[in-house]
């Protein structure tokens, strides 16, 4: 059984929060409230969240402050802007500033819930691949330094093979000695190329 996931829940009007956490609990998130954007912050300096949903118009700090604080330090966090007005450039504004998704208000609470949980499903699974690339080309990048240390030992096996040859030749015939030396020298030269 996995956890609830965990919300974050930011607007200056306390109706606004109450009502997002009654009907987020309802189906089954863990959902905490904040109705300024600098107790949200400081909020999250110690505690982690699976998303944030938070009003764009908040006082004294917008939502898209938020937003650009939040990603300052977390890109796993999905966050959800959500506002009043209608406006397309904020909009574009926010997903470009990392927003998962914005949500002009009034809006339908189901429908808020399945762009929330759109949002951390893709955040979660974004990051759950990215995790398994870096373990990926970590298993990589061991493999091939074993590749190379094996390599390094399978030449260094031939030198010594090569090595032992000229030194059995040489032992049987001196007239030979130089002439085997420079043509294994030139092998092990060739064969390293």
């Amino acid at each position: 059984c996995s956890a609830a996931p965990t919300v974050l829940a930011i607007d200056n009007d306390s109706i606004i929060v109450d009502v997002l956490r009654l009907a987020l609990s309802e189906h089954g998130y863990q959902v905490e409230c904040e109705t300024s954007a600098r107790s949200a912050l400081s909020r999250l300096e110690t505690e982690k969240f699976d998303c944030i949903v938070c009003d764009l118009r908040l006082g004294t700090m917008d939502g898209l402050d938020v937003l650009r604080k939040i990603r300052e330090s977390d890109q796993t966090t999905a966050v959800i802007l959500f506002s009043g007005l209608r406006d397309q450039q904020v909009a574009v504004e926010a997903m470009k500033e990392g927003a998962d998704d914005f949500i002009a208000k009034p809006f339908r609470l189901d429908h808020f819930r399945e762009r929330m949980a759109t949002a951390i499903a893709r955040r979660s699974g974004f990051y759950a691949l990215l995790e398994s690339e870096r373990q990926l080309s970590e298993k990589l990048r061991d493999a091939n330094h074993k590749c190379v240390q094996r390599e390094r030992d399978l030449q260094g096996l031939a030198i010594r093979s090569i090595r032992s040859l000229v030194l059995s030749l040489e032992a049987k015939d001196q007239y030979t000695k130089d002439h085997s030396i420079k043509v294994a020298f030139f092998s092990i030269s060739i064969a390293a190329a």
